[in-house]
């Protein structure tokens, strides 16, 4: 199962359970790199500087928290995350730091990936999807939590009034999008927020989401891609 994958410096990076790591330079090719035993990962991004990604040490039973570093995506290095028993399950960045979300409400930010503090989210629900975009932060995850931040250290809780688990979350032409099975939600600033019909989407956890030049993109399930249009409400 492959959670995440992101683009930088003219490399595909893809992380996934049981410590994969995937790189490709055009995106059909793909080599798997090694990577320390007893971790997974379930988010990757590019910080301007390095490769980061978010996770959890399935080695260790009492301190699971795992954020990972690499300058060029293939040598990677492991950093434990100071948490207890919370995985985290994406990481984004921007205003100049880096920002882990994960169980029971965590949030963790760095600003050079090597050393983490938790800062206050407000809720306990377990948080699945970090995005930053546009100046703004935006969490997710289950029983409906949308988690806003400009800064990533002070949020604003704008649950929806659904009991769904939002698990993928993205930008995409001017608006920010949420989206958990077949409830799908829209918003331009973060804080308002509507029910967006799309009667084609299927009824897959949507496990991460990409704006593509202009097209909405999915990972849904362990295998199956989605292709989704907001503009036009079509999801297939």
């Amino acid at each position: 199962l492959l959670y995440d994958v992101t683009h930088a410096r003219g490399l595909f990076v893809a992380v996934g359970i049981n410590q994969t790591v995937l790189t490709s330079p055009d995106g059909e090719t793909w080599t798997r790199r090694t990577f320390p035993g007893g971790n997974g990962l379930t988010g990757v991004i590019h910080d301007g500087t390095r490769f980061v990604a978010s996770g959890y040490r399935f080695s260790n039973a009492n301190q699971k928290g795992l954020a990972a570093l690499s300058e060029d995506g293939i040598r990677w290095t492991t950093v434990n995350v100071d948490a207890g028993t919370v995985q985290f399950w994406g990481v984004a960045h921007g205003a100049g730091r880096l920002v882990m979300v994960g169980d029971a409400g965590a949030i963790y930010t760095s600003t050079d990936g090597a050393a983490w503090s938790p800062t206050s989210s407000g809720v306990t629900s377990v948080l699945r999807s970090v995005v930053h975009a546009d100046g703004l932060f935006v969490a997710t995850g289950d029983a409906g939590r949308v988690l806003v931040s400009s800064d990533g250290v002070n949020w604003t809780n704008r649950s929806l009034p659904v009991t769904s688990n939002f698990t993928g979350v993205a930008r995409h032409r001017g608006q920010w999008i949420v989206r958990a099975f077949t409830t799908v939600y829209a918003s331009a600033d973060g804080l308002s927020w509507s029910r967006v019909t799309a009667p084609t989407a299927t009824n897959l956890a949507t496990y991460r989401m990409r704006s593509v030049e202009g097209v909405l993109l999915a990972l849904e399930g362990a295998t199956c891609h989605l292709h989704g249009d907001l503009h036009n409400r079509c999801w297939c």
